[in-house]
């Protein structure tokens, strides 16, 4: 589970999927079948593995990151935007 403040919607759950995308989903609606509030492909070539996932807040932001099977950690920032959307951040 992940908590963006300023982001419409602002409780989300983050899966990483086996098809190498990420998905951010609306913790307060997931009766029926619905479209993810965002999706971004994660890792080209490689596997997510999302036991080793984790979200943090900083000043300047929401993060998530994991070690994949390419032995990269890989990072994202979650915007506070309406909808929120998953941004790659370099290293």
């Amino acid at each position: 589970m992940i908590d963006v403040p300023g982001a419409t919607p602002s409780q989300l759950v983050l899966t990483l999927g086996k098809d190498q995308n990420a998905y951010l989903v609306n913790r307060n609606n997931l009766s029926g079948i619905t479209s993810p509030v965002a999706q971004a492909n994660m890792v080209a070539g490689a596997t997510n593995r999302g036991t080793s996932a984790v979200t943090y807040h900083t000043s300047h932001g929401t993060y998530f990151a994991f070690h994949d099977d390419g032995n990269a950690i890989a990072v994202y920032k979650v915007t506070a935007t309406n909808p929120p959307t998953i941004v790659a951040v370099g290293l």
